[in-house]
């Protein structure tokens, strides 16, 4: 039962080291016009919209960060991951 919960337990590091990586190239890549455009931000922004989207539901349901300068969804959904992995079980 043990080694059920490691392998999930690693599994969701994995996955949310996934995410993580693409939420940070899609910051990076959202900088400029033209590699906002590219296939690398279009694969970035399939990873990381299925984590972003339901936060972005939830925040502006309450009208917060509608018209923030900052994408506070995307914010949240960082910190979100980054909380989660803290809790995570040392791999």
């Amino acid at each position: 039962m043990e080694t059920v919960f490691f392998i999930a337990a690693k599994l969701v590091a994995v996955i949310l080291s996934i995410v993580s990586t693409g939420l940070l190239v899609r910051a990076i890549l959202s900088f400029s016009e033209e590699l906002s455009q590219s296939s690398i931000n279009y694969y970035a922004y399939l990873i990381t919209e299925p984590f972003v989207a339901p936060v972005r539901m939830i925040l502006y349901k309450y009208n917060i960060g509608v018209d923030s300068m900052f994408d506070i969804p995307f914010i949240t959904t960082c910190v979100i991951i980054m909380v989660l992995r803290m809790f995570l079980p040392v791999i």
